[in-house]
């Protein structure tokens, strides 16, 4: 999967990441996601990383603390939007 950094679905992950004081990386992926299905179709959708590490091992794992922050981004890439989209995506 890549998404453009230019897309409107980047910029909003971007921002509502720099409101909280972080940077985000970008990179394309290759693998199967649900985020290509809403691509293809139109609808702007971007995979956020958790920090998984040993991904689809046996031995794969996730800290806690970095659960917490992509929750974190996450509700605030919904405040964003909510703020930066008010009334206008009817």
């Amino acid at each position: 999967m890549d998404v453009s950094n230019d897309s409107d679905v980047v910029k909003l992950v971007v921002g509502a990441a720099a409101r909280l004081g972080k940077i985000v990386k970008t990179l394309a992926s290759g693998g199967g996601c649900d985020a290509n299905v809403f691509n293809q179709k139109g609808i702007q959708c971007a995979n956020l990383g958790t920090g998984m590490r040993a991904t689809h091992t046996v031995k794969e794992w996730l800290d806690l603390k970095d659960m917490y922050e992509s929750a974190e981004i996450t509700l605030e890439i919904l405040r964003f939007h909510a703020e930066t989209h008010n009334n206008t995506d009817k």
